[in-house]
């Protein structure tokens, strides 16, 4: 009876062990929690600049990089990343299609630099473009920015 005893205490203390190991319930400062995750990512793109204008032909760089912080001074983990091109008419302020679209690999990782490159050979006039990059984190939270540009003859 002694041994039973012994052998139900010791599947109480495994099983408490491993309620405890809990991710959602980790307080653990060295492991990423997305429930203490109180910061969005943030996207820092310094090319194209706002307004900026190529040549059909001409490579159009896209340089920057996105960071999350789970809190101050400590990394969080970016979920996705992803920019896209859209074709947009500046009149009407409608999307007429899209011209390049990439989704990056940065799950789990706390920053990311990008340096990628588009370019259209030719086209009919002006080209309006819209540049889209949007991320999220792990807390759900998220950061997008917007640049306009155009491509012309």
């Amino acid at each position: 009876m002694k041994y039973l005893y012994y052998g139900w205490a010791l599947i109480g203390l495994l099983s408490m062990l491993i309620i405890s190991c809990d991710k959602n319930k980790n307080n653990n400062p060295y492991i990423y929690n997305e429930l203490r995750d109180t910061i969005a990512p943030k996207i820092y793109m310094s090319v194209p600049v706002q307004n900026d204008y190529f040549q059909y032909g001409e490579d159009i760089h896209m340089v920057g990089n996105v960071v999350d912080y789970e809190v101050s001074n400590k990394g969080g983990q970016l979920k996705d990343f992803n920019i896209t091109i859209y074709d947009w008419d500046p009149i009407e302020d409608t999307i007429k299609g899209v011209l390049y679209t990439k989704n990056f690999d940065v799950d789990k990782k706390e920053g990311y630099t990008f340096n990628e490159k588009f370019h259209m050979l030719f086209g009919a006039g002006t080209t309006f473009c819209k540049l889209k990059a949007i991320t999220h984190d792990y807390s759900t939270r998220l950061d997008s920015s917007v640049v306009f540009f155009s491509i012309n003859p």
